[in-house]
């Protein structure tokens, strides 16, 4: 008989004004953060991340990325001024 797992994954994005950076004055900017926490599965340590989480972390950096299945382009609203920054993508 197969054991059932069980997982709660919440995500949470929010965003802000930023200065865009100026390297990329015309694209606003994304940044992921994985939070393996103890709601999740009770071997996750709350507090700090684990190896794992980096591990994640920069996989889906890497997977939103590569994608482009956000305009980073669309985010800018005014070129060398102002870009929204997306931040806090949790899951």
């Amino acid at each position: 008989m197969k054991k059932k797992c069980f997982c709660r994954a919440i995500a949470q994005v929010s965003c802000d004004i930023q200065q865009p950076k100026t390297s990329r004055p015309n694209e606003g900017m994304i940044r992921i953060n994985v939070e393996l926490a103890p709601l999740a599965a009770q071997h996750f340590e709350g507090g700090r991340q684990s190896e794992a989480a980096i591990l994640i972390n920069r996989q889906l950096e890497k997977c939103f990325k590569d994608s482009k299945c956000v305009d980073l382009e669309s985010l800018c609203i005014v070129a060398d001024k102002k870009v929204t920054r997306m931040f806090d993508i949790r899951y």
